[in-house]
Protein backbone atom coordinates (compact mmCIF):
# COMPACT_ATOMS: atom_id res chain seq x y z
CA UNK A 1 0.00 0.00 0.00
CA UNK A 2 1.33 3.20 -1.17
CA UNK A 3 1.76 6.55 1.47
CA UNK A 4 -1.42 7.98 -0.43
CA UNK A 5 -3.38 5.13 0.72
CA UNK A 6 -2.17 4.62 4.29
CA UNK A 7 -2.83 8.12 4.58
CA UNK A 8 -6.67 7.44 3.64
CA UNK A 9 -6.74 4.71 6.33
CA UNK A 10 -5.93 7.23 9.06
CA UNK A 11 -9.41 8.68 10.39
CA UNK A 12 -10.34 12.14 8.16
CA UNK A 13 -13.07 14.44 6.51
CA UNK A 14 -13.13 14.78 2.81
CA UNK A 15 -13.85 18.71 1.90
CA UNK A 16 -14.29 19.35 -1.31
CA UNK A 17 -15.42 22.73 -1.37
CA UNK A 18 -15.29 25.78 1.31
CA UNK A 19 -18.19 28.01 1.96
CA UNK A 20 -18.52 31.59 3.68
CA UNK A 21 -21.34 32.83 4.81
CA UNK A 22 -21.35 36.90 4.80
CA UNK A 23 -24.35 37.81 6.03
CA UNK A 24 -27.22 37.28 3.38
CA UNK A 25 -23.99 36.37 0.59
CA UNK A 26 -23.37 32.83 0.43
CA UNK A 27 -19.85 31.98 -1.31
CA UNK A 28 -17.82 29.65 -2.46
CA UNK A 29 -14.25 30.56 -0.93
CA UNK A 30 -12.61 27.40 -2.68
CA UNK A 31 -13.42 24.48 -5.25
CA UNK A 32 -10.88 21.40 -5.02
CA UNK A 33 -13.07 19.13 -6.72
CA UNK A 34 -11.97 20.40 -10.29
CA UNK A 35 -8.58 19.96 -9.77
CA UNK A 36 -6.04 17.68 -12.27
CA UNK A 37 -4.78 16.07 -8.93
CA UNK A 38 -5.78 12.07 -7.19
CA UNK A 39 -7.29 13.78 -4.70
CA UNK A 40 -9.12 16.56 -5.32
CA UNK A 41 -10.07 17.35 -1.84
CA UNK A 42 -8.65 18.51 1.35
CA UNK A 43 -8.22 16.01 4.25
CA UNK A 44 -8.44 16.88 7.89
CA UNK A 45 -7.53 15.23 10.59
CA UNK A 46 -5.58 15.19 13.47
CA UNK A 47 -1.99 16.67 13.38
CA UNK A 48 -0.82 13.87 15.73
CA UNK A 49 -2.11 10.94 13.17
CA UNK A 50 -0.75 12.25 10.50
CA UNK A 51 2.84 12.80 12.30
CA UNK A 52 2.78 8.99 13.50
CA UNK A 53 2.21 8.14 9.59
CA UNK A 54 5.12 10.24 8.45
CA UNK A 55 7.54 9.11 11.48
CA UNK A 56 6.83 5.07 10.90
CA UNK A 57 7.65 5.48 7.17
CA UNK A 58 10.94 7.48 7.60
CA UNK A 59 11.91 4.93 10.49
CA UNK A 60 12.27 2.71 6.89
CA UNK A 61 15.14 4.63 5.66
CA UNK A 62 18.12 3.78 7.46
CA UNK A 63 19.52 7.58 7.41
CA UNK A 64 16.49 8.94 9.21
CA UNK A 65 16.76 9.59 13.05
CA UNK A 66 13.67 10.95 14.52
CA UNK A 67 14.58 12.95 18.25
CA UNK A 68 11.71 13.40 20.01
CA UNK A 69 11.96 16.53 22.76
CA UNK A 70 14.61 18.85 20.87
CA UNK A 71 14.17 22.23 21.42
CA UNK A 72 15.83 24.47 18.59
CA UNK A 73 17.78 27.51 20.00
CA UNK A 74 19.68 28.30 16.97
CA UNK A 75 20.86 27.69 13.58
CA UNK A 76 24.10 27.21 12.37
CA UNK A 77 24.96 29.50 9.86
CA UNK A 78 28.34 29.92 7.39
CA UNK A 79 29.00 32.34 4.66
CA UNK A 80 25.13 33.20 4.56
CA UNK A 81 24.25 29.99 4.32
CA UNK A 82 22.06 27.53 7.24
CA UNK A 83 23.79 24.80 7.66
CA UNK A 84 22.26 23.20 10.42
CA UNK A 85 20.93 23.62 13.81
CA UNK A 86 21.79 23.78 17.25
CA UNK A 87 19.06 22.02 20.12
CA UNK A 88 18.51 21.23 23.87
CA UNK A 89 17.46 17.92 24.33
CA UNK A 90 17.18 15.20 27.45
CA UNK A 91 20.55 14.25 26.72
CA UNK A 92 22.16 17.21 26.27
CA UNK A 93 22.93 19.93 23.84
CA UNK A 94 22.62 18.96 20.47
CA UNK A 95 24.96 20.12 16.94
CA UNK A 96 23.19 18.72 13.81
CA UNK A 97 24.68 19.75 10.48
CA UNK A 98 22.26 19.48 7.55
CA UNK A 99 22.72 20.84 3.67
CA UNK A 100 19.00 21.42 4.45
CA UNK A 101 17.22 23.09 7.42
CA UNK A 102 12.99 22.62 7.36
CA UNK A 103 11.13 24.76 10.07
CA UNK A 104 8.26 21.93 10.72
CA UNK A 105 8.05 22.90 14.57
CA UNK A 106 4.66 24.57 14.37
CA UNK A 107 3.14 28.19 13.60
CA UNK A 108 5.31 29.40 16.25
CA UNK A 109 8.39 28.13 14.51
CA UNK A 110 11.72 29.15 16.55
CA UNK A 111 13.21 27.66 13.78
CA UNK A 112 11.60 30.32 11.17
CA UNK A 113 12.20 33.15 14.01
CA UNK A 114 16.08 32.01 13.88
CA UNK A 115 15.88 32.46 10.01
CA UNK A 116 14.63 35.89 10.17
CA UNK A 117 11.56 34.64 8.31
CA UNK A 118 7.87 36.68 8.10
CA UNK A 119 4.62 35.36 9.10
CA UNK A 120 1.17 36.28 7.63
CA UNK A 121 -1.47 35.57 9.94
CA UNK A 122 -4.82 34.28 8.36
CA UNK A 123 -6.92 33.99 11.79
CA UNK A 124 -7.54 30.59 10.66
CA UNK A 125 -7.86 28.05 13.61
CA UNK A 126 -6.02 25.34 11.60
CA UNK A 127 -2.89 24.42 9.29
CA UNK A 128 -2.74 23.65 5.78
CA UNK A 129 0.16 21.43 4.85
CA UNK A 130 -0.42 20.85 0.78
CA UNK A 131 2.18 18.68 -0.52
CA UNK A 132 2.71 15.96 -3.00
CA UNK A 133 3.25 12.32 -2.80
CA UNK A 134 6.21 11.08 -5.36
CA UNK A 135 7.97 7.94 -5.55
CA UNK A 136 11.43 8.04 -4.06
CA UNK A 137 13.00 7.64 -7.73
CA UNK A 138 11.03 10.24 -9.48
CA UNK A 139 11.96 13.04 -6.29
CA UNK A 140 15.64 11.94 -7.33
CA UNK A 141 15.27 12.52 -10.71
CA UNK A 142 13.22 15.91 -10.54
CA UNK A 143 16.01 17.69 -8.30
CA UNK A 144 18.78 16.58 -10.61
Amino acid sequence: MGLLEQLLTLPHQKVSRINGQFGDLALTVADFSSLSTQCRFVAFMPQWDFLNLLAEEAARYSTFRLLMQADVTGLIEEAGSVMGLRANTPDGPLEVRAGLVVGADGRHSTVRSHAGLSVEEFGAPMDVLWFRLVPVDQAIQEIL
